[in-house]
């Protein structure tokens, strides 16, 4: 019997969903249509958040045009991600972008 392959969603602040079938950026564009006080997201990159599937991994990783950072919140624990850093991320993660707004990961 074949394995199932995994998929990956990332919750967005509204709490919808979007599939990453390869590879996401997440940033200002992405995340206008899913917060409640657009005006927040000028403390957002355009791109700041790449994530992306190499293997059966999903990975995480700031975009090189980020001015802003990225934090890893992984069972109470904080890691600010650095830059060039690629990091596995798994199912629950949630991944900060700035005070206002994370997104959370999930995998089925």
């Amino acid at each position: 019997m074949p394995s199932r392959k995994r998929k990956y969603l990332v919750q967005m602040p509204d709490t919808s969903q979007i599939e990453i079938e390869d590879r996401l950026i997440v940033g200002r564009e992405t995340l206008q249509d899913h917060v409640e006080n657009i005006l927040n997201l000028k403390f957002v990159s355009r791109e700041q958040l790449i994530l992306s599937i190499e293997g059966s991994k999903l990975v995480a990783e700031e975009s090189p045009n980020s001015k802003n950072g990225i934090w890893l919140i992984r069972g109470g624990q904080v890691k600010k991600l650095n830059t060039g850093e690629k990091l596995q991320v798994k199912n629950g993660d949630e991944l900060s972008l700035s005070k206002y707004f994370s997104v959370l990961i999930k995998e089925n």
